[in-house]
This record gives C-alpha cells, sequence and structure tokens, in this order.
C-alpha cells in the first residue's frame, strides 16, 4: 500500500509540474513524508473474529 500510494503522489506531482515519468530521482522519500506530511504508519490491523466458532 504505502509504495502504491507513493508510486500515485510522485506521479501527480510530475503531472502537475508537466513533466513525464514519476519523478524518482527528482523528490526523495524524506521529503515526500516530511515536507507533504504523507502517512508513513501503515500497519495491518487483524481484527477479531467475525462468526462465533461452534
Amino acid at each position: 500500500i504505502k509504495d502504491w500510494v507513493e508510486k500515485k503522489v510522485r506521479r501527480h506531482l510530475a503531472h502537475a509540474r508537466k513533466r513525464q515519468g514519476f519523478g524518482w530521482e527528482r523528490w526523495s522519500r524524506p521529503w515526500l513524508y516530511d515536507t507533504l506530511r504523507l502517512f508513513n504508519s501503515y500497519r495491518v490491523r487483524r481484527d477479531g473474529t467475525k462468526a462465533i466458532p461452534a
């Protein structure tokens, strides 16, 4: 999820500046997460059981 979101953000930034590509060399990961305050605390949440075992 994290990589997918980062790719979408990079693509949006590049497109907004009328540039091709994703900007892998233009914007560093620390810049994206610090300057743009991109969410960085992805966790897999395990919910309780959905059905009562028999």
